[in-house]
């Protein structure tokens, strides 16, 4: 990862970069539409996600209903998450060694027809014609949440 500013930078190895941003979705679709933006390279690199709109249904939950369950639990589980240890190098402990994935022929077989499929629609009239920045990165994150 290689950090610069105005007026020192870094690099820095066995670190990885993980940023959650939610964005209003005008901005984000402006955004992802403009091909400068797109053409960057940058963009591809985030797992982008748009929930359903809960307009017209979010008509107020009595206290200690399904959805206070249902928030403990992610935050208790998230919590497990966050206390475990990180995977750092034995004589440097400031460097992450991640783990290594390894897939086994049924998943490695799955990600394969994936990547092809996806590849196939990125062709001239294809389903992601338009969207070949991202699509070329979707196995990788397919993979990358398979993991998790």
């Amino acid at each position: 990862m290689d950090r610069v500013r105005a007026g020192d930078s870094a690099t820095l190895y066995g670190r990885r970069l993980v940023a959650y941003l939610m964005v209003q979705p005008i901005a984000a679709r402006q955004l992802l539409a403009d091909p400068i933006a797109r053409g960057q390279g940058f963009l591809t690199r985030f797992l982008i996600t748009e929930p359903p709109n809960a307009i017209g249904t979010r008509l107020g939950q009595a206290e200690g209903s399904v959805a206070g369950v249902g928030s403990a639990a992610a935050s208790a589980h998230l919590s497990e998450v966050l206390n475990q240890p990180l995977p750092t190098k034995e004589n440097s402990p400031q460097e992450l060694e991640p783990r290594f994935m390894s897939l086994s022929a049924e998943a490695k077989k799955l990600l394969v027809g994936f990547y092809q499929a996806i590849e196939k629609e990125q062709a001239l009239g294809g389903s992601f014609e338009q969207l070949k920045s991202f699509a070329s990165k979707s196995s990788e994150q397919a993979a990358s949440k398979a993991s998790d």
